[in-house]
């Protein structure tokens, strides 16, 4: 069995993690080094061993913790101790840890999230308070997912507290998925990426351009300059079209 224990982790999580914790009997049960029999003290036999299996225990349960963790038990020479650190440290509730959830859990909002991630949040949260002996009311908590919700979930809303008897948090849940899908579908994206409207422009815009037959340059034919006309005065080259010849 391999868990991790993280400082941020639900309460209800490290409460769980103490309780299988202190059911092995490595972890509360220390072994006197030596025996005392008709007032003879002698080694106990089954000390080494016992600390053999402490330190393996110790060592692997420090594996299950969070880096940031391993500094708050690196004093702890057995597993007891390392169980009554971690014990005082998180598994006693203080009032301003509730007074800090319960703040958190009236400030939840949907915003930009999914109603899954959302309704995923305020049930986290209300469930800490639950292990912190703090439970949060069934009808508080939907109250609590109403509230967070905008303007686009109002036919949900209206629904919703029109009920005579309030609503489980599983068909809350599956109604808003509806909706959430119902807006995806009636509201889809429809504007592109402005690079990608521009590279669209540039591509239009080189297509309309209209393509002109290759002309050929007009050049005079060149004169041999060995060749002589004595019965010809030399006249300057006036050039030929090579369209037309003339």
């Amino acid at each position: 069995m391999h868990m991790e224990l993280k400082a941020e982790n639900k309460s209800s999580d490290k409460r769980g993690k103490f309780n299988q914790l202190s059911t092995t009997k490595t972890c509360i049960i220390l072994v006197l080094s030596t025996i005392v029999a008709n007032n003879v003290t002698t080694p106990n036999p089954s000390y080494n061993f016992w600390v053999r299996q402490d330190k393996l225990l110790l060592g692997a349960l420090v594996g299950t913790l969070s880096p940031n963790l391993v500094p708050l038990v690196s004093r702890a020479t057995t597993t007891k101790e390392m169980w009554d650190i971690l014990a005082q440290t998180y598994a006693k509730p203080s009032r301003g840890h509730i007074k800090q959830l319960k703040d958190q859990f009236n400030k939840i909002t949907k915003g930009s999230r999914t109603i899954t991630d959302y309704m995923q949040s305020l049930k986290a949260c209300a469930d800490n308070l639950a292990s912190l002996g703090k439970p949060v009311e069934h009808e508080d908590l939907i109250d609590r997912v109403l509230d967070g919700l905008d303007s686009t979930y109002t036919s949900v809303i209206d629904a919703v507290n029109g009920r005579d008897t309030t609503i489980s948090f599983e068909e809350l849940h599956e109604k808003l998925i509806n909706k959430e899908l119902s807006l995806q579908i009636s509201n889809p994206p429809t504007d592109l990426p402005a690079t990608t409207f521009t590279a669209t422009s540039r591509h239009h815009h080189r297509q309309s351009r209209p393509t002109w037959p290759a002309v050929p340059a007009l050049l005079p034919t060149p004169i041999d300059s060995n060749i002589k006309n004595p019965t010809h005065p030399h006249r300057p080259f006036l050039g030929k079209c090579q369209w037309c010849r003339e």
